[in-house]
């Protein structure tokens, strides 16, 4: 089984403001792949994040991939919360820009806190048609809000998948934990749009507390709701650092969740995330 990590980044340098005594190795690509080799995790999708000091962190991203080829695989951040051009009119054509500059695997799009109603709006449908197309994986920052149009999206795109980062920020909902969980346990009809299974340790109020019996229960409630076909695991690395190393991010579900069986493991490890890519591979003659 080839074990695939869904959710990690990779930085030139530490990109917040915060400080680190290693601003030049923490976050690289060199740091990620030990990490990945030290643990036996085969591939990992590099989630590109043009934050703070971090601006080239796109370019970063494609030459890193393709110094790894088949290691690690570019998901290009396309009009993030951060940027200028946040669900500014024009985000298809700036999408397939970023597809013929990058060739990447997937995309990258952090929302903000606030359902602004632009996934369901024709810029917003006509950003997902372009990333249908052209085979991409979509990966989502979006919290309990967005669920309700996100499901409407899957609906629309069956062939494209969808991630949601962390539980899709379950922990963080604006309404409380059991409000976010009301809103997005509550379907089964879009098998397109799956959860990572990372970054545990947000909103905990005691977030080095592994292994998180708390946040595993909340896992298993997305098993049961969801199928352990919909759910994939994410390192977060290396946000993950300052809570859990990588291999305790790994061991999280391989130690502490008996919920599931060996294949659903080897699914939730790797195979659902490379079923999706295969099918990517397919549209774009990869």
């Amino acid at each position: 089984m080839v074990i695939v990590d869904c959710h990690a980044h990779a930085w030139s340098r530490w990109p917040h403001g915060a400080g680190v005594p290693d601003p030049l190795t923490r976050g690289s690509a060199a740091h990620l792949l030990f990490e990945m080799d030290s643990c036996g995790v085969g591939r990992a999708l590099f989630v590109s994040a043009e934050i703070e000091n971090a601006r080239d962190n796109n370019d970063y991203g494609a030459r890193t991939a393709a110094a790894h080829a088949g290691r690690l695989s570019q998901l290009v951040d396309a009009d993030s919360r951060w940027s200028g051009d946040y669900h500014r009119a024009g985000a298809a054509e700036r999408l397939r820009l970023l597809v013929e500059k990058y060739r990447p695997v997937g995309v990258s799009h952090y929302l903000g806190p606030v359902n602004d109603g632009w996934l369901v709006s024709s810029e917003g449908l006509a950003f997902f048609a372009v990333a249908a197309d052209h085979g991409l994986v979509v990966s989502l920052a979006a919290s309990a809000p967005w669920h309700a149009d996100l499901r409407e999206v899957a609906r629309r795109f069956p062939p494209l998948c969808l991630l949601v980062n962390h539980l899709g920020g379950v922990a963080l909902g604006p309404g409380g934990g059991e409000d976010s969980e009301r809103r997005l346990l509550g379907y089964d009809d879009v098998p397109n749009l799956l959860a990572k299974v990372s970054g545990l340790y947000y909103g905990h109020p005691r977030p080095w507390e592994y292994p998180y019996g708390d946040r595993m229960a909340l896992v298993r409630r997305f098993c049961d709701a969801w199928g352990p076909e919909r759910l994939v695991w994410g390192s977060d690395f290396p946000s993950n650092l300052p809570h859990v190393t990588y291999r305790q991010s790994l061991e999280l579900l391989r130690g502490h969740a008996p919920f599931l069986s060996v294949g659903d493991l080897e699914a939730v490890l790797g195979g659902n995330v490379a079923r999706w890519l295969s099918v990517g591979e397919a549209v774009r003659g990869a």
